[in-house]
């Protein structure tokens, strides 16, 4: 059986995370830190605005999404690295 991390995500957060559930998920180490991502335009996603909500919010389908290139990215990174040292090797 295969981990799916949209449906993991979706189960423990529902349609929207909140500041503190992204934290938990993208290891960011406090919700300030989140914010000051934010205010830099150095947040890794499209942060969502709810009306008369303050705060960081995303959907969840866009973080697992997110979680799901970064792991092809790693994923295409280490074969290609594998490759590099197949080749020095020779």
């Amino acid at each position: 059986m295969s981990f799916n991390v949209h449906d993991f995500l979706w189960t423990n957060y529902g349609p929207i995370m909140d500041a503190k559930a992204i934290c938990k998920v993208l290891h960011y180490p406090t919700v300030t830190a989140l914010k000051t991502a934010r205010s830099r335009g150095s947040l890794p996603f499209s942060p969502v605005t709810i009306e008369h909500r303050r705060g960081v919010f995303a959907m969840t389908s866009e973080i697992a999404e997110l979680l799901e290139r970064i792991e092809r990215e790693r994923k295409l990174t280490a074969v290609s690295e594998k490759r590099d040292t197949e080749d020095n090797a020779i």
